[in-house]
């Protein structure tokens, strides 16, 4: 047997090597190009990062004086308090002391008046929906034969709903 390889074969063989060489060359430039295109892709997405970072900072510094506008925008006034005591008073009823002061924690209002019920003084007010934490103080006979109570409460005017 003998086993000698023709020019035909040698011919076949130098082309398969010289074709897995050519992959070879084609797979590793392959792998260069991806990488630096990536890398410049990568690259650009850093910066445009970096640039919203930036972004973020100024708006968050220069956002706070307008946040804190905004937080005392939504805190309820004294004024707020007397609208919501007059539009909620029931018509058999009248006030003639209110002390109406508007707090840190909120507008803090205390009432005393007349009324023919304190039950549904009450239940006018907490069904106006603007006042919370009502609290009655007291109530007492205005006198015999008059028909209504003097009434003394707490209130606390609810905070605006945020828009």
């Amino acid at each position: 047997m003998s086993f000698a390889i023709g020019t035909r074969e040698r011919y076949l063989a130098w082309s398969a090597v010289g074709l897995v060489f050519l992959y070879i060359v084609v797979a590793i430039g392959k792998g260069w190009l991806d990488r630096t295109s990536v890398g410049d892709d990568l690259e650009k997405a850093r910066v445009q990062t970096t640039k919203i970072e930036q972004q973020r900072a100024l708006l968050v510094t220069e956002g706070r004086p307008i946040a804190l506008l905004h937080e005392v925008m939504l805190q309820p006034s004294a004024a707020d308090g007397l609208v919501a005591i007059s539009s909620a008073l029931p018509h058999d009823s009248w006030i003639y002391q209110a002390d109406i002061r508007a707090l840190p924690s909120g507008v803090a209002v205390n009432l005393e008046g007349y009324t023919s019920s304190s039950t549904s003084l009450l239940q006018g007010l907490e069904g106006s929906g603007r006042l919370e934490a009502i609290e009655l103080v007291e109530a007492t006979s205005a006198g015999v034969g008059s028909g209504s109570e003097r009434v003394q409460l707490k209130a606390r005017l609810r905070r605006r709903a945020v828009p």
